[in-house]
């Protein structure tokens, strides 16, 4: 008989610690961690923004200008980034020199005059932040001919504020002024126009950082 006491109190003290155990187990197993952002959603991929922004950029035309006789680039979106464009400037502006000062001087009372066609495209290769992105030319190709035409124009291989292997940084209207670099550059001075009462940029913006050239749209 006490055998069998001893037996049945045995039996009940594993059962017991059996649960226990398994009760521990269950408490202790790592909770389910949820990423609120894989849950929610992710943003839109890059190629995505690409094209969203390409399509506002199609049809947009943007100047590299700063003035009188400061030289003047154009650029005119196409579709998914490509665009052309035209440069025109003076041997002041680029510092190229194609021989013809002293005619132009004595026959027309005025300089040389630089040419260029050019088309190209872009593509974005980073988000900096949801107003700016970082942009690479995908290719570039002067189409004009080089060489003198026209009495005292000359065709360059070049345009003034684009380099084919620079860092191209896009604004998008609206830009807040705290965003721009600070920097002392030319695009600090260059996003919106003096009447402005918003510090906002005033439309696209693509700042080349290298050269420190700002194409925007205010002379538009």
């Amino acid at each position: 008989m006490n055998r069998l006491k001893i037996y049945i109190e045995r039996l009940l003290l594993l059962v017991l610690t059996l649960f226990l155990v398994n009760g521990c187990e269950k408490r202790s197993e790592t909770p389910e961690v949820v990423n609120l952002e894989e849950k929610e959603g992710k943003g839109p991929s890059l190629e995505e923004l690409q094209k969203f922004l390409f399509e506002k950029l199609k049809g947009q035309k943007l100047v590299r200008n700063y003035g009188e006789d400061t030289g003047w680039t154009n650029l005119e979106f196409l579709e998914d980034g490509n665009f052309t464009g035209s440069y025109f400037g003076k041997i002041k502006n680029d510092g190229f020199d194609a021989g013809l000062t002293e005619y132009a001087w004595i026959w027309h009372r005025g300089e040389e005059i630089h040419t260029s066609d050019f088309k190209g495209k872009f593509k974005i290769v980073e988000q900096i932040n949801d107003n700016i992105y970082k942009m690479k030319l995908d290719n570039f190709e002067i189409t004009s001919e080089y060489g003198r035409y026209d009495d005292i124009y000359f065709n360059v291989d070049f345009a003034l504020g684009i380099k084919p292997d620079a860092d191209y940084y896009l604004y998008i209207p609206g830009t807040p002024a705290s965003l721009l670099p600070n920097e002392n550059s030319r695009l600090d001075k260059n996003y919106k126009k003096e009447d402005s009462k918003e510090d906002k940029t005033q439309g696209f913006i693509i700042w080349n950082k290298y050269e420190d050239e700002v194409f925007n749209q205010l002379a538009l």
